[in-house]
Formats: structure tokens, sequence, C-alpha cells
């Protein structure tokens, strides 16, 4: 890619953007009228018709992050989805001409993805990041879980999957403190649970060492097995 094609990527960025608002704003049946009055009065960004007509039209050069959080907002949508149309096959221009999947750069784009785009650049803060949006990830699943299940007193194995979503949860929360000096939120009882569970893991002489990974359960050197978080179909490897 010539140099002039990479420095004009900003410009070609904000056309894309401008074609997804419009497309996310008729799908959502509101006007452009009542699209920039909602981001004045009610957000606190000035947007006015003419400014918001121009974006869609793709005469903008450019768009600021306040303006894709208000106008995203104002038209009930996902901020990333100005950005990129997950249904779309077309791949999405991140930055100065490298371009991914649609998906690849919703991830790139919330840190869970890490994209090597200049030579020699190690990334370490992206990976640092993906570290901790995926324990943050794991929290929430196991916690959101573990609600689901207690909330089903009569189902069989309910206790046993709050128990392994508790100790998931707990897991990640220490990984997290420890690695990474995060201290995420639990539901108090969500931690006492796990903290029990695993107190009792010791006590029967397990071993258990946390790493940026997780955290690993053993007995010696002979025995090693890892607390995953529930998959899809309901079942979890303990």
């Amino acid at each position: 890619m010539t140099e002039e094609l990479r420095s004009d990527w900003p410009e070609r960025q904000a056309k894309a953007i401008g074609e997804r608002v419009r497309v996310l704003r008729e799908a959502s049946g509101m006007r452009v009228q009542s699209v920039a009055d909602i981001c004045t009065h009610e957000l606190g960004y000035k947007l006015n018709r003419t400014s918001l007509n121009n974006l869609e039209a793709g005469l903008r050069k450019s768009v600021n992050v306040a303006e894709i959080a208000a106008i995203a907002t104002a038209i009930g949508a996902a901020p990333l989805s100005l950005l990129m149309d997950l249904s779309s096959a077309d791949e999405v221009e991140i930055v100065g001409g490298t371009k991914k999947s649609a998906w690849e750069a919703w991830q790139w784009w919330a840190g869970e993805h890490t994209v090597d785009i200049i030579d020699g650049q190690d990334n370490e803060q992206a990976k640092r990041t993906g570290e901790i949006v995926g324990l943050m990830r794991t929290i929430d699943e196991s916690v959101r879980s573990y609600r689901k299940f207690s909330d089903q007193d009569g189902f069989a194995g309910a206790g046993e999957r709050m128990r392994a979503n508790s100790m998931n949860a707990v897991f990640a929360a220490r990984t997290l403190e420890a690695v990474h000096g995060v201290e995420p939120r639990i539901p108090a009882e969500i931690r006492q649970e796990g903290e029990r569970h695993i107190d009792g893991l010791r006590d029967i002489g397990l071993t258990i060492t946390q790493n940026a990974g997780g955290m690993t359960v053993g007995i010696a050197d002979d025995f090693k097995g890892h607390v995953y978080v529930e998959d899809q179909e309901g079942e979890e490897d303990v």
C-alpha cells in the first residue's frame, strides 16, 4: 500500500462509519433530526442535522469517539457496530491499511485479540489487556451461571455446578489480583462459597498453583487438572 493510501485511512474509516450510521439509523426508524436532537439535548454532544447528513453521505474526513458513543446511544446500537458489520463477509480496515475480518476487528477493538501491525512491536500491553478481558469474562459468565443454577433448587446437579462456578470466579479473581493488580467485584456470597471450596481442596492435600492463565489444581507431580468455565452445552470440566 502506498503512503498516500495509508495516510487516507481516517477518511475511509469515517466514510465506512457514516454508512453504518445510515443503515442502523434507518433500521431503527429514526430521522436524522431526531438523532441529532437526542445527541445534543439528552446526551450532551452537540450534533446538528447537517453534520450528521454529511457523515452519512461520506463527506466527513473524520469522526471522534465521543460522536460514535453518542450516535450509537441515540439509535440504540452497540458502539462497535458503527465501526463494523458482523454480518458482512467484507474485511474491515482497522488502522493504516491493515484489514481483518469483521469479527477479528471487533475482537481487536474490544481488547480480546492482538493484531501484529508494526514490525518488531511486542504488543505486550495489548496481550495484558487480552488476559484481563478473558479473566473478567470468566468471572462474569461464572457469576451469571451460578445465579441461574441457584434458582433451580430442584435441578439435579445444581449444587455441583454452583460450586464449580463459584470456584471459577474466585480463581479468575485471584489471578487478576495477583498477576495484574486488578481487584474485580464478585458478589460476596459467591466469593465466600468459592473460597470455602478452594480451602477444602487444600484440606485434602491438593496443591493450587496460580499463573497468568488461571489456576492449576494438582496432586503432587503426577496429576494436574484445570477448572474450566461452564460451556454452552452446560457441561464443565473440573
